[in-house]
């Protein structure tokens, strides 16, 4: 399903929101924002988008937004209108209202929309919001497709096991030292390098770790940021951890692809409980490079 025409007339009439985002540190942020709205999509903007909260919480890798568009006809009688949506944000460069330059795309994923036909509330009278679950274009593309689930569950302690995660192999760099880096490797972890390669086995794997940190000594530092966290079940997480090159200034160094100059990489990693503890089942490495339908970002 997706926004009727009622719902899109109406967010086509107004020009003002708020978008809700999250810190790393979970620190809520609410911010009015202008939008522009093609009828799946919403388009956030504004003066000097890169220095915002919105934009740092969202690079930060939680992804995961909150948008309000509502508006009151009336005081006399009272005639309030809202549609709230619940989305997934990312980073897209287009042409729009405010020019060409970066955006912030809201892609829905809830919405609820209420009293959008203006009547006049109270008296005890009972108005129920229209909730719609969104599906992607694609999805609306084809008559067949099947409503795809969301996998994400509730799991109040994926976010501090993958913050915990990311700090063992933050200390695991800054020391040079692989026992710390690999210190929650299952026995029978699967990762998959950068190259291509698949190495099978914690026994496989250490010792190149090894031998990386040892010869790792002279070389640019780098700063592990958790991206985004995926609970599948209580015991079963998936994360993004960007590992980022610094340069002299100790800031990241954007993408390139020129080959002599450290890269950045984002990983994969499934982390999994087991007896109270949590284990890396499986890691895959991607280098950051210039280009793409998504643009990398360090």
């Amino acid at each position: 399903m997706s926004f009727n025409e009622e719902e899109m007339a109406y967010l086509r009439s107004q020009r003002l929101g708020r978008l809700a985002t999250v810190a790393g540190d979970g620190q809520p942020d609410v911010a009015p924002v202008g939008f522009d709205f093609d009828g799946i999509h919403f388009y956030i903007t504004g003066m000097d988008l890169p220095s915002t909260r919105k934009h740092r919480n969202v690079t930060s890798g939680n992804h995961k937004v909150a948008l309000v568009v509502d508006d009151v006809v009336s005081t006399t009688p009272w005639i309030p209108r809202f549609v709230r949506v619940y989305g997934v944000a990312n980073l897209v460069r287009r042409s729009g209202k405010s020019g060409s330059g970066e955006y912030l795309q809201v892609t829905p994923t809830v919405s609820w929309s209420w009293n959008l036909d203006g009547r006049p509330f109270g008296d005890g009278e009972q108005f129920r919001p229209r909730k719609v679950i969104h599906r992607s274009p694609t999805q609306r593309d084809s008559p067949s497709a099947p409503e795809r689930p969301a996998l994400e569950a509730a799991n109040a302690d994926a976010r501090a096991a993958v913050d915990a995660f990311a700090a063992g192999l933050q200390s695991g760099h800054d020391q040079r030292d692989a026992d710390i880096l690999n210190r929650q490797f299952a026995a029978d972890v699967v990762w998959g390098s950068p190259f291509g390669a698949l190495v099978d086995g914690y026994d496989q794997l250490h010792p190149i770790h090894v031998g990386f940190q040892r010869s790792a000594k002279d070389k640019p530092a780098f700063r592990y940021q958790v991206r985004h966290v995926l609970a599948l079940s209580a015991d079963i997480v998936v994360a993004h951890i960007a590992r980022l090159a610094l340069g002299a200034d100790h800031e990241p160094v954007p993408p390139g692809a020129e080959p002599d100059q450290p890269f950045s990489e984002m990983a994969m990693y499934v982390l999994v409980r087991r007896d109270g503890q949590w284990w890396l089942a499986a890691g895959q490495n991607t280098p950051m490079r210039p280009g793409g339908a998504v643009p990398a970002t360090t």
